[in-house]
């Protein structure tokens, strides 16, 4: 994979319009779509490690469609044209990758997130059947003592 120069703000790592995007020089602009790509994949992969990301499904790109148009100004994530640049058997296809893995694993998380909250509220609902069973059980229970005592206490009086 070709690597940009580093510098400390570079043009092409900017808001631009399309119109300064079409002055910037061939390697500026592969730079910027290559920075912008990297930034991309590592905040999906960290969404895909994030914590506590199984209730919610994370707002993330879900192709590379997606992908290619997302755009953050306060991520420095900027949107690119051509489709040949996030191939998953171009240039950048260990980018696309890590992109689809990290997609796989948002999406297992989350499937598994809500079958466990189905089975742990299932589970709720057997445990409370389960005491309101024994509640009328116990009831059943006490009433049947009360009337055994009532009984023995008249027995004993005679």
């Amino acid at each position: 994979m070709d690597r940009c120069p580093v510098m400390a703000a570079p043009r092409w790592d900017q808001d631009l319009t399309s119109e300064e995007i079409k002055r910037l020089a061939p390697a500026d602009k592969r730079c910027r779509a290559l920075h912008s790509l990297e930034r991309k994949v590592a905040r999906i992969e960290a969404e895909a490690h994030r914590p506590g990301a199984v209730e919610t499904k994370p707002d993330v790109p879900g192709d590379r469609a997606k992908l290619r148009r997302w755009k953050s100004r306060e991520l420095g994530l900027w949107p690119w044209v051509d489709p040949l640049f996030d191939h998953p058997a171009g240039r950048n296809a260990g980018l696309m990758r890590r992109f689809r893995e990290a997609l796989d694993l948002i999406h297992l998380r989350h499937r598994r997130g809500r079958n466990f909250l189905r089975r742990e509220l299932a589970a709720r609902d057997q445990r409370i059947a389960d005491l309101e069973n024994q509640s009328a059980y116990l009831v059943g229970e006490n009433r049947q003592l009360r009337k055994q005592l009532a009984e023995y206490v008249v027995q004993g009086r005679r």
